[in-house]
């Protein structure tokens, strides 16, 4: 259990995609609501954590393939691809699911693939633990996302110096916040 834990923390925390890896720095950064920010990060969360698993399944049924890149590459697209047809499915049968997803189907379908590249590469041990390392990278996803929303939020209205409106502003607190989240590698199980 205290594996399981450790894995939710390394994933979220620790090994932040975002701050840690640097990927998806992009759409981290670009979102301006806080609701939108929200919306985005956990649409990732949900197609992050299937395509994890279905990765830990392809590393298991397919060791020798899966150990080129260029294989790992492929599945990951594909695994990627038929996880987002089926959110686009479900988007298609209900109207509160197509509220809540909007038109960023695909979009979160990039960020699932560029947030679980990293988790292909790991390999977990066991399923549970790549479902709660896919869920923990988009939960890791969605609080940077929602960090950067509100701070651009309100520095909007602050009296920030010109020099560092907009971007700039953004860029200095994500590198505090990766100077923060690193402090979590220090953490031990005891």
């Amino acid at each position: 259990m205290q594996s399981l834990w450790m894995t939710f923390i390394g994933a979220a925390l620790v090994n932040n995609v975002v701050l840690a890896q640097l990927s998806g720095v992009d759409r981290a950064c670009s979102e301006d609501r806080v609701d939108a920010a929200w919306r985005i990060g956990v649409l990732t969360t949900v197609v992050a954590t299937p395509v994890a698993a279905a990765m830990w399944a392809l590393q298991r049924a397919l060791p020798d393939a899966m150990a080129m890149v260029a294989v790992r590459a492929i599945a990951l697209i594909s695994v990627v691809a038929v996880v987002s047809a089926l959110v686009a499915l479900l988007r298609g049968s209900s109207t509160r699911l197509a509220a809540a997803v909007g038109t960023d189907g695909w979009l979160v379908a990039t960020n699932a693939a560029v947030l679980s590249a990293g988790l292909a590469a790991t390999a977990p041990t066991g399923f549970a633990e790549a479902l709660l390392a896919g869920f923990g990278t988009g939960v890791g996803f969605t609080l940077v996302c929602v960090l950067l929303a509100a701070l651009r939020d309100r520095t909007t209205e602050a009296a920030v110096p010109a020099a560092f409106k907009g971007l700039p502003v953004t860029l200095l607190t994500a590198g505090l916040l990766a100077l923060a989240f690193a402090g979590f590698a220090g953490l031990a199980v005891r």
